[in-house]
């Protein structure tokens, strides 16, 4: 991979990224290159943690796929059978919202209010309005009709439930609880002894309990016209949550692993060979090959088609990639990889002031995936 170091420095300056890591998987072998700071008084390394943002989705997921593996879940049985309460979209009482839908992001279970809107920032129904507090409000407060103030009909879309695409963290968040209904665990327990224990990786959806929590990077936001500190490490570990009862825990999965890029890396090569990682099944093969199937198709920004949490872009540079994006707190990286010719990257900046996008996606982040698939590279 010859002057891919030099390429990736060109393109960060480019587009005014403060620091970034990137993970590239090609012929079998690895490359980990760094730029800029991960915070004011650190450079970027590879112990430098990100909290990934929604790439954190495909990890709630792979817990999931850990039950389903053991059958202990089934993907198109009734959540409320899980949850251990019935679930109905209002506007569709007669039918079921299963966890495949969850995982698909077709439930009709959605964020509530915009919270790109700050007119609705002291809003405190839904999703939106309770994540990002410690407040004790259960699922069953914002999925079941009441004269709180925390419920709103906006929970639910008014299409049936597994026939529109709207994006929801809400939906990840009540999948994680699912796993600790079935499991009996806390959910960040749970997804540690599956998959970052076995798979030798330093990573925690509570930053409090990270190994080495002084390598977190802090994030940075554009404010009129340049760069600003937006959270550091001890922003994040004050945001950490209380641990709530088992299946209440939703606030969290969507967005909130910290992680390493060369771990996360890891969790890619072990998503493009099928479940193996360095000699060991992590699952099995047909587990993730039940992630790959397409679940759903149609006309999105960044997409036109889903597997299970995991996104599909057909001839996106004459390949089929799968993978994720993540945007929260000034972060903005991806995971994407072709499975077939088994290639992949990882990227993350903790703070771009280019946001110029081609069809919704970062035109750094376009830049960053050609040093993967251009022939030279």
């Amino acid at each position: 991979m010859p002057n891919i170091k030099k390429q990736f420095k060109e393109i960060c300056e480019e587009y005014g990224v403060v620091g970034a890591s990137l993970e590239i998987y090609k012929n079998n072998k690895t490359k980990s290159i760094f730029y800029g700071k991960a915070s004011e008084d650190a450079k970027t390394s590879k112990k430098t943690i990100y909290r990934i943002a929604s790439i954190s989705k495909v990890i709630v997921a792979l817990a999931a796929m850990k039950l389903v593996e053991e059958k202990k879940l089934n993907l198109d049985q009734d959540i409320s059978k899980y949850l251990g309460f019935k679930v109905r979209n209002i506007h569709f009482p007669d039918d079921i919202i299963t966890t495949r839908m969850l995982m698909t992001q077709t439930s009709s279970i959605t964020d509530g209010f915009d919270d790109e809107d700050l007119t609705n920032e002291t809003r405190r129904d839904g999703y939106n309005g309770v994540n990002g507090t410690s407040l004790d409000v259960t699922l069953e407060d914002l999925l079941i009709p009441n004269d709180s103030i925390y419920y709103t009909d906006l929970t639910f879309d008014k299409n049936k439930p597994g026939t529109n695409f709207i994006y929801s963290n809400f939906g990840c968040g009540i999948l994680a609880c699912i796993i600790e209904k079935i499991s009996k665990e806390y959910f960040t327990d749970y997804v540690k002894k599956v998959l970052f224990t076995p798979m030798g990786i330093n990573a925690s959806f509570r930053c409090n309990e990270l190994a080495n929590f002084d390598k977190v990077a802090s994030t940075y936001i554009s404010r009129n016209g340049e760069m600003t500190l937006n959270r550091t490490k001890e922003d994040f570990f004050k945001g950490v949550y209380p641990r709530f009862p088992l299946g209440e825990n939703y606030r969290g999965p969507a967005g909130g692993l910290f992680i390493s890029n060369q771990d996360l890396g890891k969790i890619m090569q072990m998503l493009i060979n099928k479940g193996e990682y360095k000699g060991k099944q992590i699952y099995k093969t047909s587990t993730i090959e039940m992630m790959f199937e397409k679940n759903w198709e149609g006309e999105c920004e960044e997409y036109r088609a889903k597997g299970l949490q995991m996104i599909m872009m057909e001839d996106f540079y004459n390949h089929l990639v799968y993978g994720h994006f993540g945007n929260a707190y000034g972060v903005r990286s991806f995971m994407l990889f072709d499975k077939d010719e088994k290639i992949g990257m990882c990227f993350i900046a903790n703070g771009v002031y280019d946001q110029s996008d081609t069809n919704g996606i970062l035109n750094v982040h376009l830049k960053a995936f050609e040093l993967l698939v251009k022939k030279e590279g």
